[in-house]
């Protein structure tokens, strides 16, 4: 490749984790919809998900996510240890990703174009013929692994290696993800729900059934959720009723293709083991049926707030409580802490010594020139001309007879500028949790478990 890549083995530890853990998931009580709910009994039977007591519940794309979504799997698994709770997952295989893509900080060699001592380079452990760039994780078929995985990567390869007979991609990068949670942190096997086995449930029919009787109504219902909530980030479905243009919250998907808009007047033509929910929906039955506690990151709990306004204005249904739980924890670089105000000063320092004699430690140069400043002050205009000239022939002199230093000032602006080019890389939060070294995962996951209040030492 031309560079190093980072190694964990070399040393990659970071600082401390900073959590964001909501209050409220420290002393949640569990409440078994299932148990007195024969519709969440079925719904979770029928997905394979325990029926005989409470559910705690996340997710996330198929991809070698970054610690912020890992502390959401630790803290799942630190809450069903203290309430006894089931822990479950769930992945969201109609979304269009590359499940198979990394990204590792590098140094800099020739070939890349930066300023600092590191570099960014993006990696494709899984290849497919043709372009698959638009296609869900979950319409894929599995990847064939590329030549060379990256320097922390190489157990993310082997065991996509050991999945590669899984029916489609997202569940290949799921299992091998899965795999590397149980053998290397000790997380809890627990069962998986992927977004496109919801259709085969009699809540998802219903549902569906509920949406084809009065369209307008759910997405009406739907786009005053986004309304209620701009900051969620979220687009109104369209809703022309007048052309009979209605939008649905559903995703039609082909083996190999794209996903495409499910529309009102299709729904009755499409059989629905082509049709999986789009993301609000897809935690809406999960919130309604599949599980007691949902834990989001900072972006899901943000837009949830949608499902919640239109699951109660469209169903008046109340859905099981949801916690944020996010992490920021930072690879180890050796990057010095510098800011655009240390820079700023560094380059006005090294343009002011060349003007201040005083900064290269030659004070009689500098209190000739105070002299020759004063004098140039209060002389007559035609005797200025001389003054400046000896003025200027002082200060030459003094950079000639400094040059080093002078150097030096220069040097220290491009090693700061190159910090601070470096900066952008090491204070990047999405790195894959595989890059950190165990004492640092252990230190996330024990920060989680005395958040929670259940103790520290419960990580592999």
């Amino acid at each position: 490749m031309g560079s190093d890549p980072i190694s964990c083995d070399a040393g990659c530890q970071s600082g401390g984790p900073e959590v964001v853990l909501d209050e409220l998931l420290a002393t949640w009580t569990p409440t078994h919809r299932g148990a007195a709910d024969a519709r969440a009994t079925q719904f979770r039977r029928e997905l394979g998900l325990p029926t005989d007591r409470p559910i705690v519940m996340t997710g996330h794309q198929p991809t070698f996510w970054h610690p912020g979504i890992l502390a959401k799997y630790l803290a799942a698994g630190a809450i069903a240890e203290r309430t006894g709770a089931a822990p479950a997952w769930c992945v969201p295989d109609q979304d269009v990703v590359e499940p198979g893509r990394v990204r590792v900080p590098v140094r800099a060699g020739e070939h890349h174009s930066t300023a600092g001592s590191w570099a960014v380079e993006e990696h494709d452990l899984l290849a497919w013929p043709g372009d698959v760039s638009t296609v869900p994780a979950g319409a894929r078929a599995a990847g064939s692994l590329t030549d060379r995985a990256p320097n922390g990567f190489e157990p993310v390869a082997e065991r996509l290696r050991v999945h590669a007979s899984e029916p489609n991609a997202a569940r290949q990068a799921w299992r091998a993800h899965e795999d590397l949670l149980i053998g290397r942190l000790g997380l809890p096997e627990a069962p998986t729900v992927y977004a496109t086995d919801l259709n085969r449930t009699a809540l998802f029919v219903e549902l569906a059934a509920q949406m084809r009787r009065d369209p307008a109504g759910c997405v009406r219902a739907y786009n005053a959720g986004v309304l209620a909530f701009p900051d969620a980030g979220m687009r109104e479905l369209i809703c022309d009723t007048r052309h009979g243009r209605i939008e649905l919250p559903l995703w039609r998907l082909g083996r190999g293709a794209p996903r495409e808009p499910v529309y009102s007047h299709e729904l009755g033509d499409i059989d629905l083991a082509a049709v999986t929910p789009r993301a609000l929906l897809l935690t809406g039955l999960l919130r309604l049926a599949g599980c007691d506690l949902f834990l989001h990151g900072t972006g899901g709990g943000a837009y949830d707030r949608v499902t919640e306004h239109w699951f109660k204005a469209w169903l008046e249904e109340t859905l099981a409580p949801a916690g944020v739980v996010s992490a920021t924890v930072r690879l180890n670089l050796g990057v010095p802490d510098v800011t655009r105000a240390d820079l700023a000063r560094a380059v006005w320092r090294a343009h002011h010594a060349r003007h201040t004699p005083a900064m290269l430690g030659d004070e009689a140069a500098q209190r000739e020139k105070e002299a020759l400043v004063g004098q140039i002050r209060s002389a007559q205009r035609n005797e200025r001309a001389a003054l400046f000239a000896r003025l200027h022939d002082l200060l030459a002199e003094v950079r000639r007879g400094h040059a080093p230093a002078l150097d030096a000032f220069d040097q220290n602006v491009l090693g700061i500028g190159a910090a601070l080019a470096d900066r952008t890389i090491a204070d990047d939060r999405t790195w894959s949790w595989m890059l950190h070294d165990d004492a640092t995962l252990l230190r996330l996951c024990n920060e989680i478990r005395r958040r929670l209040l259940i103790g520290v030492g419960g990580c592999a």
